[in-house]
């Protein structure tokens, strides 16, 4: 045997190792893309096909390898072949360029990182009000119901509504922030504003 030459079965073997380091390696960068960033090398090889299959890393068993050959062993040793590792490579990449943009627009030492917050900040304010104006139509719609069942009910029946809804009013006046005018009537007929 040549020197440096390596039995074929040990080959073998030392490529399908390096496949599934490979596979596992790309699933960490998938689901913790922020322990990657800085490593500059790995960041390259995901560019391309070409790239990852001469990737090495001594400490995880990748050695490098041809495309072709790559896509062989792949075929040989994962469900749905060599397509398998470049959806990884993919989403790996992907998760990678992801991090990279929420670190910059999260750093909110930067001005643009300050004006991405105020926006989201603003977003979340504006749905809050409208949810709140919602629930404040819904709430008048509700009271409004309750009155009329209770007209048909007697005396003792209004009464009881009448005393339950200030209750409830009561509780609603402790908001700090004001309610949206109303347009529900009050039982005897008037703009009941709580």
């Amino acid at each position: 045997m040549k020197p440096g030459l390596q039995p074929r079965a040990s080959r073998q073997q030392s490529t399908f190792a390096s496949i599934s380091a490979l596979t596992n390696l790309l699933e960490l960068v998938i689901a913790t893309p922020n322990e990657y960033l800085n490593d500059a090398e790995l960041n390259s090889a995901l560019r391309s096909q070409g790239s990852l299959s001469k990737y090495k890393r001594q400490d995880t068993l990748i050695v490098p390898m041809s495309l072709n050959h790559q896509k062989a062993v792949a075929q040989e040793m994962l469900d749905g072949g060599y397509t398998t590792i470049d959806s990884l490579r993919r989403r790996a990449l992907g998760a990678l360029q992801k991090e990279r943009i929420k670190g910059k627009a999260g750093n909110k030492q930067t001005k643009a990182g300050l004006l991405q917050k105020v926006a989201e900040l603003e977003a979340t304010i504006q749905v809050q009000d409208e949810d709140m104006w919602i629930i404040q139509r819904a709430y008048d719609m509700r009271c409004l119901q309750a009155r009329n069942y209770a007209a048909d009910g007697g005396a003792a029946v209004q009464a009881l509504c009448q005393k339950e809804q200030r209750e409830i009013d009561a509780s609603l006046s402790l908001r700090r922030r004001p309610k949206p005018s109303t347009t529900v009537a009050s039982f005897h007929g008037r703009h009941h504003d709580r």
